[in-house]
């Protein structure tokens, strides 16, 4: 922690590596040459286990609630990993001969996909203390919705 000039900086360090794994993690499922690879990281994404480990699971359902609330230091790693996820969905979605041909609707679908994946996360994880079968339905609903 000396080492940065301060709290904001150390948040905005710590982001920009989760940040890189979270999109590093999705590329390599993705790049996965079984067809099923955005399947398994929709089940693994939206499992009990990530759901009870949000310290060790990706930044964007970690960081989601608390983002708006950070300087723009870690706002801007924020959009970074947004951005970088979403262009990786978009890019799988170019590949898939069934999903639309063009940029701008890849796009909006991939940004749709990367919302329900880290929605659900946060409102299973939001919910799993108060109603831990309310949790596991929204993740089981997401993951045959996601599919």
């Amino acid at each position: 922690y000396n080492h940065f000039a301060s709290k904001a900086e150390l948040e905005a360090e710590a982001s920009a590596k989760g940040v890189a794994e979270a999109i590093a993690m999705l590329v390599e499922s993705l790049s996965d040459p079984r067809k099923d690879g955005w399947e398994r990281f929709v089940r693994g994404y939206l499992s009990a286990e990530h759901r009870r480990e949000p310290g060790t699971g990706c930044t964007l359902g970690a960081l989601a609630a608390d983002a708006a609330r950070k300087g723009p230091a870690v706002q801007a790693r924020f959009a970074e990993a947004v951005e970088g996820m979403a262009g990786a969905l978009a890019d799988h979605l170019a590949r898939k001969p069934s999903r639309g041909k063009r940029a701008r609707a890849r796009r909006e679908r991939a940004l749709q996909m990367l919302s329900e994946l880290v929605g659900a996360l946060v409102l299973a994880r939001a919910v799993a203390a108060a109603d831990p079968a309310l949790s596991d339905e929204i993740l089981a609903a997401n993951r045959r919705g996601l599919r």
